[in-house]
């Protein structure tokens, strides 16, 4: 095991201790004595394997957090922190370490980080360690001499969860860092009599930290076939075949065409409409479909269960159940895929909102592949959602026994298809079409609904709901209390009466 240390103690020894003075003896805090280890071991299926020289220490960030995550203290680098100097407040914190950019991927993305908790007492200095460890996966690819000479070019790329794709040259012998997640591994290889330079997705790595992947790239010319040789194991299960015959090269790869959009331009909808027409995805792969993939990003729809990547080819229950609700269309693919398939997002449009007061943009990214690893370039479909403005300005209250509550609301876009609610009882009931009258001028409409029953109940609010598309809006409103008249019955009054006829009504025609 490698380690490079760098330890920074404020008390080397306890008679150094014995000599530091009452006056320097912090109250109400501590001191840490930190030291930091870095350790560039990581593991592999196959073995465990040391790579990239370690960075000094002295050159890692150190912190110091309470309990709560408030930052106390930090410094970019671990060399210029002085235990000595440093007065930290009694109580429990996360002392933490690292070294590079935790979300960098590539040749220079290595990086660590560590964190360990401390007590800190009073007058005492509590010694730390941070261990830390690569958090990252490692990728390295290669080739056979069977394989150089079966091409006249080649080379490689690996796309990751991020959206960042790294190339490795064919002479590249450096290893790159990614973060956890999917990687899907690429071969880019020209032949004598193969038509120009094919691609080949070759293997999707589920990577994860402190790993090692290994890829050997090898060529059996006798079965032209491509193999895959995962972390330096010829018999691991994760290995990969492929035909590389001339007749499988040259096949042409998967295509997708766009039908009603045009891919990476932003079409604009307001939220809650519609669209004329399909927005339909035409794939096709000659050799046969393997994988398609779908990436969404769109706040309005994960807030609603939207997966964010799928392969609609190997769809689970439960993200199929889940697209078919909110509107997408799929046709020739799950078990039954083969050649041809259709997606189709033109009833997704509905239900895509803004989570915000502005505009909101949302876009799905779909790529095929086939059964040679062959892919499509990504087709977009990008949305950007209008605000609707949709809002209600209620009443603060209605007249008592009255049946009807006027209200304005905005909105823009069809304000017919909005649904309106009461709670009856506490129920949830909509408001038959016949029980709502709208009048619109723009985007402001007045609103009128009809209850069933008076309003009566002066005591409780009236609940209130309006829902248009994927929106809904909640708020109350109060009864008026009645007006009422106390009057004598037969007109005049006798002071010194013993009985009195006398009648009550209020500003109601309900009977009181």
């Amino acid at each position: 095991m490698n380690k490079n240390y760098l330890m920074l103690l404020a008390l080397v020894a306890l008679g150094l201790s014995a000599c530091r003075s009452d006056e320097r003896t912090p109250s109400g805090g501590g001191y840490l004595a930190v030291r930091v280890a870095a350790d560039n071991e990581v593991v592999s299926a196959a073995s465990r394997a040391e790579g990239d020289g370690i960075p000094d220490v002295g050159d890692f960030s150190l912190s110091i957090a309470k309990e709560n995550g408030e930052l106390v203290s930090k410094w970019d680098k671990f060399s210029d922190y002085d235990a000595e100097a440093t007065v930290v407040p009694v109580g429990t914190y996360t002392v933490s370490a690292s070294y590079g950019d935790a979300t960098t991927e590539g040749f220079d993305g290595l990086s660590y980080a560590g964190s360990t908790t401390a007590n800190v007492a009073e007058g005492e200095t509590t010694d730390v360690t941070i261990d830390c460890t690569i958090n990252k996966a490692r990728v390295s690819i290669s080739y056979t001499d069977a394989f150089k000479s079966y091409f006249t070019s080649y080379s490689a790329y690996v796309s990751s969860s991020r959206g960042n794709k790294i190339d490795y040259t064919a002479d590249e012998t450096r290893a790159a860092y990614f973060t956890p997640g999917n990687l899907d591994v690429y071969l880019n290889v020209t032949r004598p009599g193969v038509s120009g330079s094919v691609a080949l997705k070759v293997k999707t790595l589920a990577a994860e930290v402190k790993h090692e992947y290994r890829l050997t790239m090898d060529v059996d010319a006798g079965t032209s076939t491509l193999n895959i040789i995962f972390n330096d194991n010829p018999e691991s299960t994760q290995n990969v075949e492929f035909n590389i015959s001339d007749a499988a090269l040259n096949a042409p790869a998967p295509t997708i065409v766009a039908h009603g959009f045009t891919s990476s331009e932003a079409m604009e909808v307001v939220e809650g409409g519609s669209v004329e027409g399909t927005l339909q995805a035409y794939l096709n792969a000659p050799s046969g479909l393997a994988g398609c993939k779908l990436v969404t990003s769109s706040a309005a729809l994960k807030a609603q269960g939207w997966p964010e990547e799928v392969d609609l080819v190997a769809l689970s229950t439960e993200d199929q159940q889940k697209l078919t609700e909110l509107g997408l269309v799929m046709k020739g693919l799950g078990s039954t895929h083969d050649k041809i398939a259709t997606v189709e997002f033109q009833n997704v449009i509905p239900y895509l909102y803004c989570t915000g007061d502005g505009n909101e943009e949302h876009s799905f990214t779909l790529t095929a592949t086939d059964v040679y690893g062959k892919t499509t370039t990504p087709l977009v479909l990008n949305v950007t959602s209008r605000n609707n403005g949709f809002a209600v300005t209620l009443p603060e209250s209605v007249p008592y026994g009255s049946n009807t509550m006027r209200f304005t609301m905005n909105l823009e876009g069809d304000a017919s298809k909005v649904t309106f609610y009461y709670f009856p009882y506490g129920a949830e009931q909509s408001f038959n079409a016949e029980n709502v009258s709208i009048s619109s001028e723009g985007t402001t409409h007045t609103v009128t609904l009809t209850y069933p029953d008076p309003l009566i109940d002066t005591e409780s609010d009236v609940k209130f709901k309006a829902q248009y598309g994927s929106k809904t809006i909640e708020k109350a409103f109060k009864v008026e209390d009645p007006e009422l008249t106390l009057s004598l019955k037969n007109g005049d009054a006798d002071v010194w009466a013993k009985h009195v006829n006398f009648q009550v009504s209020s500003n109601t025609d309900d009977g009181w």
